[in-house]
């Protein structure tokens, strides 16, 4: 038995259809700064510089981002702007072994970020670890709680 469709007759039905695929994914974003670009290809680019408040540079960014993607406003979808790689937390096992001391039940328990500081500076004053980097900042010692509670899930050297 033949398969048969009944928009196999119709010219130009395949185009359509893919078309509006394509616009199902333009965000609308994407057809702002097309009609910015459009509006750039009509009246210049001062005009379009002084009625959108965009840069120069960003008008040619979007210029070319239009040509590499082949003209179609998709390509002028946002871009993911996650940094490619993060920073991550790399404490000394020396000093997460004292708070986790400092912290335990008989010592000081909850003790927090401003408090422990002076106390891990003692602790280590003569001896070499990278305790510089709990000098950066509180934001840094204040997030020492939770890795040190549990301990999982942080890289520990």
């Amino acid at each position: 038995m033949k398969i048969q469709s009944k928009y196999g007759g119709i010219q130009g039905f395949v185009t359509v259809y893919n078309r509006a695929v394509r616009y199902r994914y333009v965000t609308t974003k994407a057809l702002e700064r097309y009609k910015i670009l459009i509006h750039w290809s009509k009246y210049g680019l001062e005009s379009t510089m002084d009625a959108f408040g965009k840069s120069r540079r960003t008008l040619f960014y979007w210029k070319k981002l239009l040509d590499e993607g082949g003209g179609k406003p998709e390509a002028l979808n946002p871009k993911n702007k996650v940094p490619k790689q993060k920073r991550k937390r790399i404490w000394d096992f020396r000093i997460l072994e004292e708070i986790r001391r400092l912290r335990g039940a008989e010592v000081h328990p909850n003790l927090g970020a401003p408090k422990l500081y002076p106390l891990l500076h003692c602790a280590f004053k003569n001896k070499l670890t990278p305790l510089d980097v709990l000098t950066r900042s509180d934001y840094y010692v204040s997030k020492l709680p939770a890795e040190c509670k549990n301990g999982w899930g942080y890289s520990i050297h």
